[in-house]
């Protein structure tokens, strides 16, 4: 084993450029091929600061955005309604219609909706 200074150039370029080498792996993949050949004092510090710095790895490690949840009404989370309490039910679909004037026959379509009001 070599024991070599973090602040050296040529030991920060050999940590780098293994890094690229392995696909930008993780510190603790890192720290185990590295020790194999090498002694680095502030070994993991500086591959978290170059994880932070790489723009591979900082696109491949981001947080993702969450969504929040908007606020129901209470009527919506009372616990007293049981579900299906209010539905609706669409009885017919759409119907075909033609004009009467040949010339501009073109099939159209008509939706009905009809809705009672519940006691």
């Amino acid at each position: 084993m070599w024991p070599l200074s973090i602040k050296c150039q040529l030991t920060q370029l050999l940590i780098k450029t293994e890094h690229i080498r392995q696909l930008h792996s993780g510190t603790s993949v890192m720290m185990s091929i590295l020790a194999e050949n090498y002694y680095i004092r502030g070994l993991r510090s500086f591959l978290k600061k170059i994880s932070k710095g790489c723009p591979q790895c900082r696109r491949a490690n981001a947080n993702t955005m969450t969504q929040q949840m908007g606020l129901l009404p209470t009527a919506r989370t009372a616990p007293d309604i049981t579900a299906f309490t209010h539905v609706g039910i669409d009885f017919a679909g759409p119907f075909t219609l033609r004009r009467i004037h040949k010339e501009t026959s073109s099939p159209q379509k008509l939706c009905l909706s009809i809705r009672l009001p519940q006691d």
